[in-house]
C-alpha cells in the first residue's frame, strides 16, 4: 500500500483492568457522557471491558471527563515516561516529514509528495489532530487524482479508509473503501497501469467532489 505496509493498527495504551469503568462510575457519568461525541460509546465500552486499548488521545479524554490523573489508568508505573517519549518521537517525526515535504524532490515528484502527505496524516492522527490528518490525506488524494495512476489512487483511498476505520468513523471509511473498489475495477477493466483513461475520468471527478472524511 502506498506509503505504508499492512502492519496492523497502532496498539494503544495498556490500561489497568477495571480502571476506566471505575473512573466513570465514580464520576457518575454514562458512556455517552464520557465519549462526549468525540469518540463512540462503543469504543469506551470496549476499553472498559478490556477488549480494546485506547489511543493516548482517547485516554487523555477519559481522564479529563472523569477527573482522574493519567496515572490512575496506567498498568505500568513507568508508562508516563514511555508516553512522553512517544509523544516527543511523534513530534520529531512530524517535523522531519514537514521538512521532507518542502524538499525539492517532493515538489517535483507527485507520488513522493502524496506519500509524505499520508505519513504526515498518520502522525497527526496518532497525535490526536484529526482535522490535520484529514487535511493531509485529502491533499494526498487530490495529488494522486492529478497524477492519473489508478492503482496509486486506489491505494490512497484504502490507506485513508483504514485510518478512518481505526478511528471508528465507519461511514466515512465505507465511503473510501467503495471508492477504492470502484477505482480498482476501472483499472482492471482498462487493463492498464498507466494513466487514468477517459472512462475513469468521471470517477476521478466524483472522488474530487466527495468530502475526504
Amino acid at each position: 500500500m502506498l506509503g505504508t505496509k499492512r502492519r496492523g493498527r497502532r496498539k494503544g495504551v495498556v490500561v489497568r483492568e477495571g480502571s476506566v469503568a471505575q473512573a466513570r462510575r465514580e464520576a457518575g457519568l454514562t458512556l455517552a457522557e464520557v465519549a462526549k461525541g468525540e469518540v463512540s460509546r462503543t469504543a469506551i465500552h470496549l476499553v472498559e471491558k478490556g477488549l480494546a486499548r485506547p489511543s493516548l488521545e482517547t485516554l487523555k479524554r477519559i481522564a479529563r471527563q472523569t477527573g482522574k490523573p493519567m496515572s490512575f489508568f496506567l498498568q505500568n508505573p513507568e508508562e508516563p515516561s514511555i508516553l512522553l517519549a512517544d509523544s516527543k518521537d511523534l513530534q520529531r517525526a512530524q517535523s522531519y516529514l514537514a521538512k521532507a515535504l518542502a524538499d525539492g524532490q517532493a515538489k517535483r515528484e507527485p507520488r513522493v509528495q502524496a506519500e509524505v502527505r499520508m505519513l504526515l496524516g498518520q502522525v497527526a492522527e496518532w497525535c490526536g489532530d484529526r482535522a490535520d490528518a484529514d487535511e493531509h490525506y485529502g491533499k494526498a488524494i487530490r495529488v494522486l487524482e492529478r497524477l492519473g495512476k489508478p492503482e496509486l489512487l486506489r491505494d490512497g483511498h484504502m490507506a485513508y479508509a483504514e485510518l478512518l476505520e481505526a478511528r471508528q468513523d465507519i461511514a466515512a471509511a465505507a465511503h473510501h473503501w467503495k471508492l477504492a473498489a470502484e477505482i480498482g475495477k476501472v483499472a482492471a477493466e482498462s487493463g492498464s497501469t498507466g494513466t487514468i483513461s477517459e472512462k475513469s475520468g468521471a470517477l476521478r471527478t466524483n472522488t474530487t467532489r466527495s468530502r475526504t472524511a
